[in-house]
């Protein structure tokens, strides 16, 4: 996953674990791999947003709904990022 020019985030469905991610996401967010896969994909949202978002990600995962708004996360300085998510 590293050779792809996107993003990648992979989360646990169940646990919202990141459990892998690439060069390019530790870029987007300015965070080190290994800090990365400590986090949780809500710990990447907007704190206004999280809950949000993460029932947008389960009903994306489980009922296999198309997220198809503008969705945002933070870098480490607090940035908001938009983000496309599939």
């Amino acid at each position: 996953i590293n050779a792809a020019n996107d993003t990648i985030f992979i989360a646990d469905p169940d646990s919202g674990a990141l459990i892998e991610t690439n060069q390019k996401a530790q870029e987007l967010i300015d965070r080190p791999i290994d800090e990365l896969h400590d986090m949780q994909l809500s710990d990447l949202y907007p704190a206004d947003e999280q809950d949000y978002y993460m029932t947008l990600f389960r009903q994306h995962v489980y009922e296999e709904q198309p997220i198809t708004e503008n969705l945002h996360v933070e870098d480490r300085h607090g940035n908001r990022i938009p983000v496309d998510v599939s």
